[in-house]
């Protein structure tokens, strides 16, 4: 039980939505909340539908501030799903922690977990791989599997991956 959706479960309001949701009377229009308002009923009628959420904001410093204030609420449930990174020219070393974290919230979404995913207008808006695509791309491996190098070469170029002469570790 949480008692922060217990609090608001008192609320004749908050039932009057939690119902409207639940027959898929929508849209609802709620007014007059403040962000971390917004956040607390956003989290309460998931929680209560047993349904991820996405949480869309205008900017990345918007969306760090809903990230801690939903971390208050559902610890280890809080994902940020980044834009992708522009790279316009090419350059030595690229940072892959966006595209990573994008796959992460993906594929745990993809497994089925109850998420609450806060992104922005832009990352939502950028085209990322269609789920068929990204199931047949996944790979997996376990300790003591062996893999013949050739097929597992051809399986990493056909989803995406280079082979590079020098691979660095940071």
């Amino acid at each position: 039980m949480n008692i922060y959706v217990e609090l608001l479960k008192e609320q004749e309001q908050f039932s009057a939505i939690l119902n409207s949701l639940k027959l898929q009377n929508s849209p609802i229009r709620i007014t007059g909340t403040c962000e971390t308002q917004k956040v607390h009923l956003a989290f309460s009628l998931c929680h209560e539908l047993s349904k991820s959420m996405l949480y869309v904001v205008p900017d990345a410093l918007t969306a760090k501030f809903i990230v801690e204030d939903l971390k208050f609420f559902a610890e280890g449930k809080v994902r940020y799903y980044p834009q992708a990174d522009m790279v316009f020219r090419k350059v030595d070393a690229k940072s892959n922690e966006n595209a990573s974290e994008r796959i992460k919230v993906l594929n745990d979404l993809l497994n089925g977990e109850q998420l609450f995913v806060v992104t922005t207008i832009q990352a939502l808006a950028q085209k990322t791989v269609n789920i068929s695509e990204f199931k047949n791309s996944m790979i997996e491996i376990k300790t003591g599997d062996i893999i013949p190098i050739e097929d597992f070469s051809s399986k990493l170029a056909s989803i995406g991956y280079k082979r590079e002469a020098n691979v660095e570790s940071h």
